[in-house]
C-alpha cells in the first residue's frame, strides 16, 4: 500500500510538471524567450500573438536591436499597435520617437498626443515629457 502511494504521488507530480510546462499561453512563452534572451523564439512566438504587450515586446526588440537589426520606422509600427490597444509603455514609446524624430519625422503635435494618452494610462516618464513641453518658451 506504501509503495503504491509513492508511485500515485510520482505521477501526479510527473502530471503537474508537464501539466503547467503545456498550460503556457502564448504570451507567456513569449514573455519567457523575451527574458531568457532567447530572441529567436521570442521574436516567432510574440509576433503571431495579437495581445498589445507581445506587440510592444516586438517594438522593444527592433527599438534596441534585439535578435533582429535595429529599425525604428518598424519599432515604431509594432509599438503604435500596441499603443492603440492602451499599451501606456508603448504610447509613451510612440509619443517619445515623435518627439525625437526617431523613425518617423519630428513631430511634437503628435508626440503630445502621445504623452497625454499614456500619463492618462499612469506612465510617470510620459507625465514628465508632457508637462516639460506645456512648459517650454515657444517664443524662441
Amino acid at each position: 500500500m506504501k509503495r503504491n502511494l509513492t508511485i500515485l504521488f510520482q505521477v501526479i507530480f510527473i502530471c503537474a510538471l508537464f501539466t503547467n510546462a503545456w498550460a503556457l499561453t502564448n504570451y507567456e512563452r513569449c514573455v519567457k524567450y523575451f527574458e531568457d534572451k532567447d530572441y529567436k523564439n521570442a521574436y516567432q512566438v510574440c509576433k503571431e500573438e495579437k495581445d498589445y504587450n507581445a506587440q510592444y515586446i516586438i517594438g522593444e526588440m527592433y527599438y534596441n536591436g534585439l535578435g533582429v537589426k535595429e529599425d525604428h520606422a518598424e519599432a515604431m509600427l509594432w509599438f503604435r499597435k500596441a499603443a492603440e490597444q492602451g499599451n501606456g509603455q508603448a504610447q509613451f514609446f510612440v509619443g517619445y520617437m515623435y518627439y525625437n524624430g526617431l523613425g518617423v519625422k519630428k513631430d511634437h503635435a503628435e508626440a503630445m498626443l502621445w504623452f497625454r494618452k499614456a500619463a492618462k494610462n499612469g506612465h510617470i516618464r510620459a507625465r514628465i515629457y508632457r508637462d516639460m513641453m506645456l512648459n517650454q518658451d515657444h517664443s524662441k
